[in-house]
């Protein structure tokens, strides 16, 4: 499993750094040169390991529940956990790349249509300063980031406005 994770976040990094070079030149900006975000495969193991085998032996030592029905109940954590490392990927290539990058102001997290109380709350906040690499993300959480480039406007803006009004 930790390889599967592991050539996701690979995936989602490099997907990351074409989108963001795609970004720039639409916005009619230079092409930069944006790096992959690398795995940091010790966080991964530990999570790995922290996830399966700790969902695993609570439910077993703690729920009294049969291993196999721990063993499914681990395996879907561990699914969920591994698809937020894996976007973590391409999320963690933006955020890096606006902080090195002059003509971003900031970055922003960009979610999909229906997504979760959480994440339209913090889609709303946005967008971050550079430096800022603070992205919350839940297990299967689909949210992006996206930068925030000169001369162009926020994504989130009328998500925004609406959290205002709202005060929600």
């Amino acid at each position: 499993m930790k390889l599967v994770i592991a050539k996701h976040y690979a995936g989602s990094a490099a997907d990351a750094s074409d989108f963001y070079r795609n970004m720039h030149v639409v916005s009619g900006l230079l092409r930069p040169r944006v790096a992959d975000h690398r795995l940091n495969v010790d966080h991964l193991n530990r999570m790995a390991g922290s996830v399966a085998n700790g969902t695993f032996y609570h439910h077993i030592n703690t729920k009294r529940l049969p291993a196999i029905e721990a063993s499914v109940i681990a395996r879907n954590t561990l699914s969920g956990a591994g698809a937020r490392f894996a976007l973590n990927g391409g999320r963690n290539t933006v955020i890096t790349a606006v902080a090195r990058d002059p003509d971003a102001t900031g970055w922003e997290r960009l979610i999909e249509p229906g997504a979760c109380s959480y994440c339209a709350a913090q889609a709303a906040k946005g967008p971050f300063k550079p430096g800022v690499t603070g992205f919350r993300a839940h297990d299967y959480c689909h949210c992006l980031a996206a930068p925030v480039l000169r001369g162009n406007g926020e994504m989130n803006a009328v998500l925004k406005a609406v959290s205002i009004v709202t005060g929600k």
